[in-house]
């Protein structure tokens, strides 16, 4: 008697060993910050996400040990892979409908 939507979920969650537990939503101060619609300032000023998100990736990779031979390695595995090359094309020219997504790309 469930939705489909939710019995797809269900299925996903079947897996993990989790418990629900309710909160009511006054108490939900991070949803309902997420929630609200950004300032003027903030869509003005679309540089600073950027600025963040490359702060991460620099930190990120200055602290992982990798050397430039396996780099080299994961980046010609990328290439040669046809899931991640289709990946990448979507990425830089748009997504295609649903119904023409192949299977082996469907978790994406």
């Amino acid at each position: 008697s469930l939705p489909p939507r939710v019995l797809r979920f269900r299925l996903r969650m079947a897996r993990f060993d989790y418990s629900i537990e309710h909160k009511p939503g006054k108490l939900l101060f991070a949803a309902d910050a997420l929630s609200r619609a950004p300032s003027p300032t903030a869509i003005a000023d679309n540089s600073i996400p950027d600025r963040k998100v490359e702060f991460f990736v620099d930190a990120l990779t200055s602290s992982t040990p990798i050397t430039k031979s396996l780099l080299e390695w994961y980046h010609s595995a990328q290439q040669a892979d046809p899931v991640c090359t289709s990946l990448r094309q979507f990425c830089l020219n748009g997504w295609p409908p649903k119904q023409k997504i192949t299977t082996n790309l469907k978790p994406f």
